[in-house]
């Protein structure tokens, strides 16, 4: 917990924060997310940006979990696949 209030205190005061993770509920706790497979970023974008996009599909509060699942189920990159 402290790790990520040290995180949050450096940026309110500006500094971007580049985290890696491979845990999905630490990732929700960011700002900006991107999802990777093998090397690619399959899904990018706001947390909560991404989540619309995947509402209808998914429900109505789908985890990243659930969308990185769904993705690499689904062959690929979100960013090329219709959805909806």
């Amino acid at each position: 917990r402290l790790f990520w209030e040290q995180l949050y205190e450096r940026t309110e005061r500006g500094t971007t924060v580049l985290v890696t993770t491979h845990y999905m509920d630490e990732a929700e706790r960011c700002d900006e997310v991107a999802l990777m497979n093998r090397g690619r970023i399959v899904v990018s974008g706001g947390v909560r940006e991404i989540r619309d996009r995947f509402r209808s599909r998914l429900g109505e509060r789908p985890s990243l979990e659930d969308i990185f699942a769904d993705v690499i189920r689904r062959g690929g990159d979100d960013d090329k696949q219709e959805l909806g």
